[in-house]
């Protein structure tokens, strides 16, 4: 059995078209350029699932569900039944490479840019699509913002922004945002709430631009239009690896995940292109802790402080991840004499008299990790 062709469009323009091919408990995916030569990848065999149970599956029907599986996650994201489909399918944003993994020369003379890594959820928002995910889904409770660019959307016709949903305040907790972002029916209370706190934080405007010219056109507009929820993410650029090392760990004491790094070419949609970079350079690791201390004014009253073991046996403090309402349950318990043992730290490795940089404890153990 083989499946009809489902098909895309790639970022290159090209239609290209995917199916499936079943034989007993064997299965295999043929894709290519439609029109052009396909490619054959190699047969899987299923295995059976559930075995002695009511709902078991003989390995012939396993392949067949795991087939029928895979084609509809690609419906899902950007493939579609028919080629004409494709036209309501909208842009993909531009991901990046991992700047570990970059072995050319850093292009200063040309221009790069350093951001702060944010911790959000991406968002492309156009008047056409809405805002929309990096998987091609729409957005929900996004409406006060798609309203605060409408002036921006009637002034230029098929602009288009790329960024997150994100609200620095909430860093520690942002996963209380996330869940109204998500919900698809919210409540009047809970859609009151997301027009409150959601905001939208841009680091681009897609076009064939090059960034210096992107970068510069939309800071200019969202400083014309002052809206306090349409956000422009700090850009600086850097002239050599100095500075943009010090961008990094600016970037971090301020609470950010990392560091994202921008080249000065053209913006390019559902693509992977080593023009965007994002570098976070942090280790995670279990240290000892040996106390937990109270923080000063308006940190009176809750953890604020964690005091961890090094390898040699000294003293080593640091910062901790955490709203206040849990840092306060944090130090009830350890007042009760039910100190965490162990605590995950992100760090950027040791300085040469043996203490942490820029440590951070994301997770508190009270008996040692375990997962």
């Amino acid at each position: 059995m083989i499946t009809e062709q489902i098909f895309k469009r790639g970022s290159d323009g090209k239609i290209r078209s995917w199916q499936v091919e079943v034989n007993g408990a064997d299965y295999r995916v043929i894709a290519g350029i439609h029109g052009g030569k396909m490619v054959e990848s190699k047969w899987k065999t299923a295995k059976p699932k559930n075995v002695g149970k009511a709902n078991a599956t003989t390995p012939e029907q396993q392949a067949a569900l795991e087939a029928s599986a895979e084609e509809a996650k690609k419906l899902k994201r950007e493939y579609r039944r028919t080629i004409p489909e494709l036209e309501f399918v909208p842009n993909g944003p531009m991901l990046a490479e991992t700047w570990d993994d970059f072995k050319k020369e850093v292009p200063y003379a040309d221009g790069v840019w350093s951001q702060p890594k944010l911790d959000g959820i991406r968002a492309m928002m156009t008047r056409k699509w809405g805002a929309t995910s990096r998987e091609y889904q729409p957005h929900y409770n996004c409406g006060h913002l798609m309203a605060a660019l409408e002036p921006l959307f009637a002034a230029e016709d098929g602009i288009e922004f790329d960024g997150e949903l994100y609200n620095h305040l909430y860093k520690d907790a942002f996963s209380s945002l996330t869940s109204i972002i998500r919900k698809q029916k919210a409540t009047p209370e809970q859609a009151s709430r997301a027009a409150e706190l959601i905001q939208y934080h841009i680091y681009d405007l897609p076009s064939p631009a090059p960034f210096a010219e992107r970068t510069e056109k939309l800071k200019e507009l969202l400083a014309k239009i002052g809206h306090p929820q349409l956000i422009y993410v700090p850009t600086t650029k850097v002239g050599n690896l100095e500075e943009l090392d010090a961008a990094e760990v600016e970037a971090v004491e301020l609470g950010y995940e990392g560091q994202m790094v921008r080249f000065n070419e053209a913006y390019q949609y559902d693509s992977r292109p080593w023009s965007l970079m994002k570098r976070k350079r942090f280790v995670t690791e279990e240290f000892p802790i040996l106390r937990v201390e109270e923080g000063e004014g308006n940190w009176s009253g809750v953890a604020k402080r964690v005091v961890l073991q090094m390898p040699d046996g000294q003293e080593c403090g640091s910062g901790m991840r955490g709203t206040q309402e849990f840092a306060a349950e944090l130090l009830v318990q350890c007042r009760a004499g039910k100190t965490p043992k162990v605590g995950t730290v992100r760090h950027f490795g040791f300085t040469p008299d043996g203490m942490l940089r820029f440590p951070v404890v994301t997770d508190f153990h009270q008996d040692g990790r375990v997962d």
